[in-house]
């Protein structure tokens, strides 16, 4: 099994035809990140103490979920929650979520279509969100799921929740 990425909104549908995510948005590629920069340079402490979680960026094939996503763009309307789960082949032949980002009160901050000539329309969707929960599943060395590792960040509060 190659690696899956796969995007569940509710209320959006998707083309996935993957087992237990039918419906689903299939992503091509994902970006998150995080910075907290620092004041070392000018003699000062490590951080600023404000950490910036950079936007959830999705690209994707369009699909069903394009109109809608396109629509919440100039709305500027949310959705309660969003979870993007990364898969991969797993020890007993079935797939390992082993990333899984947990969003609340998503927002659809860009959204961005391409293509041309022969190539299949693409979109960059970006989704901005109140609080994020993260988990890496492992595997051993069967290929099994191991004891999953989480964590998570409330960013209007600034704080672990």
């Amino acid at each position: 099994m190659a690696a899956d990425i796969l995007l569940k909104i509710e209320g959006v549908e998707g083309d996935s035809k993957t087992d237990g995510h039918e419906g689903e948005i299939d992503v091509l590629s994902a970006s998150l990140g995080a910075t907290n920069p620092s004041s070392r340079a000018y003699g000062g402490g490590a951080g600023t103490a404000k950490v910036n979680v950079h936007d959830l960026v999705i690209t994707k094939r369009a699909d069903k979920a394009s109109p809608t996503f396109f629509l919440k763009t100039c709305e500027g309307t949310h959705y309660d929650s969003a979870t993007l789960v990364f898969r991969k082949a797993g020890g007993d032949g079935g797939p390992v979520e082993y990333m899984k980002y947990e969003m609340t009160h998503v927002f659809v901050s860009s959204w961005q279509q391409s293509g041309g000539g022969d190539q299949f329309a693409m979109e960059n969707v970006s989704f901005s969100f109140e609080k994020l929960k993260v988990t890496f599943t492992g595997q051993d060395d069967t290929g099994a799921a191991t004891e999953p590792v989480e964590t998570e960040w409330d960013i209007a509060a600034n704080k672990k929740p």
